[in-house]
């Protein structure tokens, strides 16, 4: 083992760990010695990972794959100890940039233990901790770390049944001066619900970070909508957002139609399976346009209104166009007829 970390030191820069055995009892231990119950605890990664110090991005997730008809439910369970030399191991990284630790029964006591060793690190950029299990008492452990890392600038939170306590920790350490800048924020399949989303939605309002907030699958509510929009009105900093997954509704689709009118910011909105009009969203797409371009006619959004009696028969064009597509004109289209 010594000799092959040797080997690999000066040339790996990017480990992946896909899944981590569960002990088993050595070959040369007697049989009254082996316990009735296997220890859960994983190797202990500090001493590898301190043979590689040119290591920038690593990935981990405890449990097993392909177990077949052997599945037990111990494969995958985590030790608080295990987190705890999981952080340890992290701080001999020292040029890591990427941290994944995903896919893992992680849950407020093993983020926390793991927490108090990335709080020493100053060198990540990206934190992903998607589907794990960390809750709201693990949020607020991450929220401590975004107070106090100065390099951190993207963060996933995927799948991590954070309702409302931990995404308002989040969104109130997002406002504090010391915060991290963060870019990217993933806060995807989390039930936040309404209370949880305005948390978000109040720290855009006073901050200038994220500049991309995924909030995919989180539950809205009936007035989350109406709340979310006004947001995007106020927010001048917000460059994408992923809305996907929520009610919206027709009422919800014109609420955002009209603020995109006066929001100039945003270049990248994912409106899918949200129950807007296809009418509705041909205009969120030409607003979209205006911010990428910085430049819209005065009569396109006009013109892609329909009126009442004019059947809506665009849902497969609407599908088959990207979001950024702008729609010809009707000039255009009569030429390409007498072309034709």
């Amino acid at each position: 083992m010594d000799e092959i970390l040797d080997l690999c030191a000066p040339y790996t820069q990017r480990l992946f760990v896909t899944q981590l055995q569960t002990w088993k009892p050595p070959l040369t231990m007697e049989k009254e010695d082996i316990p009735e119950v296997y220890p859960i605890d994983h190797i202990n990664l500090v001493f590898v990972l301190r043979r590689l110090p040119q290591i920038t991005e690593f990935s981990i997730s405890y449990g097993l794959n392909d177990v077949g008809e052997d599945f037990n439910w111990d494969m995958f369970k985590v030790s608080v100890t295990d987190c705890v030399r999981l952080g340890k191991a992290i701080l001999e990284l020292k040029q890591i940039k990427i941290l994944r630790v995903h896919r893992s029964n992680i849950e407020y006591k093993h983020c926390q233990a793991l927490m108090q060793s990335l709080i020493r690190n100053r060198t990540l950029v990206v934190l992903d901790l998607s589907n794990c299990n960390i809750g709201d008492q693990g949020a607020l452990c991450v929220a401590k770390v975004l107070l106090t890392h100065p390099t951190l600038k993207k963060l996933n939170l995927t799948n991590n049944r954070i309702g409302q306590i931990g995404s308002e920790g989040i969104s109130y350490a997002l406002t504090l001066d010391k915060c991290a800048r963060i870019h990217e924020l993933n806060l995807r399949l989390n039930p936040l619900g309404h209370e949880g989303v305005m948390g978000v939605l109040r720290a855009l309002v006073r901050c200038d970070i994220p500049k991309e907030l995924i909030i995919s699958g989180c539950n809205f509510e009936e007035e989350t909508p109406w709340k979310l929009c006004r947001m995007i009105k106020h927010n001048t900093t917000l460059e994408g957002l992923d809305i996907s997954n929520n009610w919206l509704g027709a009422d919800g689709g014109e609420f955002l139609c009209e603020s995109m009118e006066e929001n100039k910011t945003l270049i990248w909105l994912d409106v899918r399976e949200t129950d807007i009009t296809p009418a509705q969203l041909q205009i969120i797409k030409k607003y979209l346009k205006r911010n990428i371009t910085g430049v819209m006619a005065e009569d396109e959004v006009s013109q892609s209104q329909p009126s009442q009696d004019q059947e809506i028969t665009a849902d497969e064009e609407v599908i088959a166009e990207t979001i950024f597509k702008a729609d010809e004109s009707p000039e255009e289209k009569e030429k390409k007829e007498e072309n034709d």
